[in-house]
């Protein structure tokens, strides 16, 4: 019933966010058991959303279009305070839902790829969904000339900006229902040139 409940939810989100659902079962990786998200990540097709178990000690990047969703509500991204940041985002068409991100630590360079909660590299469109950005260096959102989807989410104790929104053009498509507060910098940042 529960792998029912996530494959709805899934192509709940994705119809709202305006893509095709997901019609394969969630992979599942636990991070608890010592599964690795980014072997599943590197291993996984588009049309197979991989459920997350547990908390990920490790960074991530997501350079092919993914739903990721958290399993369970300890589901969390964590830097593991290793410089560089928790996601990375190279591709669009990328879904995260219900998971926790945190722990990324910064090089000291500002405004460089390192220390965000999710780095997005650019021009991509993706979409957070009922996530908690938390306890990162930098900004909790870092993305140059992207495109995202927020909702039901919390961006919060991040060392510097909550929402940052850098480049030639980017900008929110969707934000409803979403806290963004105690951050070091502020809570949304624009530098659009």
């Amino acid at each position: 019933m529960r792998r029912i409940a996530i494959a709805f939810l899934l192509a709940t989100s994705m119809l709202v966010a305006g893509a095709a659902p997901a019609v394969a079962e969630p992979r599942t990786v636990d991070c608890h058991a010592g599964d690795s998200l980014q072997a599943a990540i590197d291993a996984a097709d588009s049309e197979t959303p991989l459920e997350v178990l547990g908390i990920c000690l490790e960074q991530v990047v997501i350079a092919a279009p993914l739903t990721i969703v958290g399993g369970d509500p300890f589901a969390a991204i964590d830097g593991s305070g290793q410089v560089g940041s928790a996601v990375t985002i190279e591709s669009d068409s990328v879904f995260i839902r219900n998971l926790t991100i945190r722990g990324a630590k910064s090089s000291g360079e500002a405004w460089d790829e390192t220390g965000h909660g999710v780095y997005d590299s650019g021009a991509h469109t993706f979409s957070l969904l009922g996530v908690t950005i938390e306890a990162n260096d930098g900004a909790g959102i870092l993305m140059y000339d992207s495109y995202l989807t927020i909702s039901n989410s919390r961006v919060r104790d991040n060392g510097s900006t909550g929402l940052a929104l850098l480049g030639g053009c980017c900008g929110i498509i969707g934000a409803d229902s979403i806290r963004v507060n105690r951050n070091g910098a502020g809570g949304i940042l624009s530098l659009i040139h």
